[in-house]
């Protein structure tokens, strides 16, 4: 199988770019996204795409289960 994985999803928006209309050929789609607000806004914009799995969680390389997150 062939994924695409997106760190940083934010609202979803380029993710849908790139499922529509570049790199079709990949078999799943996997976002991850930790804001809680950006990440329904992104699950409201891709619920239409099955092979689309989306994540409210970050991407470390701290193996930690709480890491601090700064946000604006």
């Amino acid at each position: 199988m062939k994924y695409f994985i997106d760190l940083g999803t934010n609202k979803g928006e380029l993710l849908k770019i790139i499922v529509e209309h570049h790199f079709k050929d990949f078999d799943k789609y996997i976002g991850f996204e930790p804001v809680p607000s950006l990440f329904k806004q992104a699950v409201k914009r891709l619920s239409a795409y099955p092979h689309v799995e989306l994540n409210n969680a970050a991407v470390s390389t701290v193996n930690q289960k709480k890491v601090k997150l700064y946000l604006n």
